[in-house]
């Protein structure tokens, strides 16, 4: 998303919202009743969470798959990392 200046002149893309895709592994834990929540709350160390699906299990892991966004003004500290 991008929107004008107060000047009318280009968009000020401070504004713009960026997405991201992203995988993560989250430990399976009994109960399993909480694993959405878990899986949101690690999701937000990367934007919010648009989407997300497990596509896998194994070995006492759920592999997420998700679609995370932000804002370019006020990116996750994950993209920090390498």
């Amino acid at each position: 998303m991008t929107t004008a200046n107060s000047n009318g002149g280009e968009p000020d893309i401070t504004d713009s919202l960026i997405t991201r895709y992203v995988e993560l592994d989250i430990a399976l834990e009994n109960p399993a009743a909480r694993l959405g929540e878990r899986v949101e709350t690690a999701l937000l160390t990367h934007g919010e969470p648009l989407r997300w699906a497990i596509t896998a299990v194994s070995q006492g892991l759920a592999h997420v798959e998700a679609v995370v966004t932000y804002s370019a003004t006020d990116q996750p500290a994950d993209l920090s990392k390498p």
